[in-house]
């Protein structure tokens, strides 16, 4: 059963800007040193940052709680399986909230080309659930 649905949608270019104007301000407010480590190995670690952020934000939108609610962005840490496949691991509040909704999966998607990144996340609960 689905039990929460985010989607969003980031520019690239403007993501860049955030974080060449603060650098390590906004980059470690936002991502796990896991993440930046993985992002800033690529030869171009701006799409890589900004799809990251788009799936933090989509997460934000499923919980139904947006990221201003006492949650640190990096409860959400976004990283990829051996296929380059997106994964979510949650902390904190994030994870805290999952399990009050019985979150069993989340479900995640991200892709980018030219000047965008989308991310998309779906929560799902096992239908026994109550």
């Amino acid at each position: 059963m689905i039990i929460g649905i985010g989607i969003d949608l980031v520019r690239i270019d403007r993501l860049q800007a955030i974080a060449t104007r603060w650098e390590d301000r906004f980059l470690a407010r936002v991502y796990t040193c896991a993440e930046r480590d993985e992002c800033f190995a690529r030869a171009t670690p701006f799409p890589a940052l900004a799809g990251r952020f788009a799936l933090k934000e989509a997460m934000f939108k499923a919980l139904g709680t947006g990221w201003n609610s006492g949650i640190s962005w990096v409860e959400v840490e976004v990283f990829t399986d051996g296929t380059g496949k997106p994964m979510i691991r949650t902390s904190g509040k994030v994870h805290e909230l999952l399990d009050s909704k019985k979150a069993s999966t989340i479900h995640v998607t991200a892709s980018h080309d030219g000047d965008y990144a989308i991310g998309q996340v779906i929560l799902t609960k096992d239908d026994c659930e109550k």
